[in-house]
């Protein structure tokens, strides 16, 4: 596991020497972008001897709390301000969206509401016009029954018609036959005995059976009159079928009106009920989203909150730590001059020290082929992703994208420091 340390030497008195060397522990790395403090903890690492007293490494612990690599922390310090920077950016960023985000919803919440109080209103509408068909079905109904009854009286009257015309017509051949009759009498030229008797029973008889013309003519002017009453009253019922006609015409026309504008209605309100469905989804999706970006934004916050503790500790440590000078000119009249068993230590301790730093720039260039990697898996989800996953991805990747620059920025000190490192190594070699 990786620790921010401060290397700290202790003097050594005359007899023992040489002042012993241990790394006090500040903080620890939990992921790529996440540090928190540790309780101080002081273990020995005499591979730190050669850094000066009170300078920052990075130091890597195995479980037995044993060094394994030591590197100085100046530049991935620097990375690690410049992270926090980028990561408060970013953040601000989000926040910004997440803003966004809970305008557009307000808003749309409020379209919802607006939309569902124009909805209720046309259900009323609907429901006053659904009220004026059934009243127009009832005022139907009636006109359809006064035209039953009047069809009645029309049939009534024309059978009254056709039985006054058969007594017209029996009156009139009952007057033929007694025309013909009395002309016939008036031709005789003598007439026996015999034959008045019977001309004279045949009279009698007719006078029994054939009403006289008076009574007759009485029972014509009844059924006139009879005929007139029902005509004047036939009439105020033909006048208010026709009036009933021309009323259920034009109800008829505002019937087919309101009909079509119901059904224009009926299909808005569908229309806006599947709208107001898929409203709801897309603000159920849209209220998901935004509760995993307060998420990550809370997690952000502790980040950043953890990041700017750790950077009060490095601040107030950086101002007392030492630094050594990378990238110098070796003094090769001092090295000649210097005893061969003191330059052989040196020279060894150059080389150690450099082989830590390759073994470092190593796993970091490891760890930005993993890093390549993930870039186009991630990649490679975002081309075969659905909608609701693409904005996810994209800021998955971005992420991954800008972690990949920062420790790619970070290799390209590390590897110029190393060369300088093995360029100072060889000028003491040389010696």
């Amino acid at each position: 596991m990786l620790y921010l340390a401060e290397v700290q030497k202790q003097k050594g008195g005359l007899l023992s020497g040489g002042g012993k060397t241990e790394l006090k522990l500040l903080a620890c790395q939990r992921t790529d972008q996440n540090w928190s403090t540790v309780s101080e903890e002081v273990i020995a690492a005499e591979d730190a001897s050669k850094l000066n007293d009170g300078a920052l490494v990075l130091v890597e612990l195995n479980p037995n709390r044993q060094v394994q690599r030591i590197q100085e922390a100046g530049r991935p310090l620097v990375n690690i301000l410049q992270n926090f920077s980028r990561q408060l950016e970013k953040f601000k960023l989000k926040e910004d969206e997440i803003d966004q985000w809970k305008q557009s919803l307000t808003f749309q919440a409020q379209e919802l509401n607006r939309r569902e109080m124009d909805m209720e209103v046309r259900a009323e509408q609907l429901q006053q016009l659904e009220d004026e068909v059934q009243h127009l079905e009832e005022q139907k109904q009636e006109v359809d029954t006064s035209r039953q009854e009047i069809e009645r009286l029309q049939g009534e009257i024309e059978r009254n018609r056709q039985e006054l015309e058969g007594a017209w017509e029996h009156l009139r051949g009952e007057q033929r036959r007694l025309e013909e009759r009395q002309a016939d009498f008036q031709q005789g030229t003598v007439l026996d005995e015999e034959q008045s008797r019977v001309m004279s029973e045949l009279l009698d008889r007719l006078s029994s059976r054939v009403n006289p013309t008076e009574t007759v003519r009485e029972h014509l002017h009844l059924a006139f009159e009879l005929v007139e009453k029902q005509q004047a009253t036939l009439t105020p019922h033909w006048q208010k079928l026709e009036e009933h006609k021309s009323a259920i015409a034009q109800q008829q026309e505002e019937v087919e009106r309101l009909s079509q504008t119901f059904s224009d209605r009926q299909n808005a309100l569908q229309e806006a009920q599947n709208s107001l469905v898929q409203q709801t989804a897309q603000l159920q999706i849209n209220t998901a989203d935004l509760t995993s970006k307060q998420e990550y934004a809370r997690l952000v916050k502790e980040q950043l909150r953890n990041a700017e503790e750790l950077y009060q500790q490095m601040h107030s440590l950086a101002a007392t730590s030492g630094d050594v000078v990378l990238g110098k000119q070796a003094d090769v009249e001092a090295l000649d001059k210097m005893p061969l068993e003191e330059l052989q230590k040196i020279v060894q301790d150059l080389q150690h020290k450099l082989e830590i730093d390759a073994s470092f720039v190593h796993d970091q260039e490891q760890e930005l082929k993993y890093k390549q990697e993930a870039i186009e898996e991630l990649q490679t989800k975002l081309n075969q992703a659905s909608d609701h996953d693409h904005i996810n991805l994209e800021l998955e990747l971005t992420d991954e994208k800008d972690l990949y620059q920062m420790l790619n920025s970070s290799l390209v000190g590390q590897r110029r420091n190393m060369l300088q490192h093995q360029k100072f190594l060889k000028q003491h070699q040389a010696v």
